[in-house]
């Protein structure tokens, strides 16, 4: 299990590139936690860098988002697991 820390202001791609830095490139059965106790923003473009990133290139067993307070960014994380067809491992709380 592989925890993350959201960052305070989420707004773009390159910020959850910087994210994802500390992960390794193959995160097949393994489960990633995305603690977003500290978020208080996030954009559409950083939910989808994040899902496509874990879940579709590197293959990750599961992707769960936990402490999320903005429902907006719940509901884009949900938008692009679906888009990516990949919402079956993804859990958001």
């Amino acid at each position: 299990m592989t925890v993350l820390d959201a960052p305070s202001l989420a707004g773009s791609r390159d910020t959850a590139q910087q994210l994802l830095r500390a992960l390794p490139h193959d995160l097949s059965d393994a489960e990633v936690i995305l603690d977003c106790g500290g978020l208080l923003a996030a954009t559409v473009s950083f939910a989808d860098e994040l899902v496509h990133e874990i879940l579709v290139v590197r293959h990750a067993r599961a992707l769960r988002v936990v402490r999320v307070s903005d429902d907006e960014f719940g509901e884009y994380l949900a938008q692009r697991a679906t888009e990516h067809e990949v919402s079956d491992r993804l859990s958001v709380a």
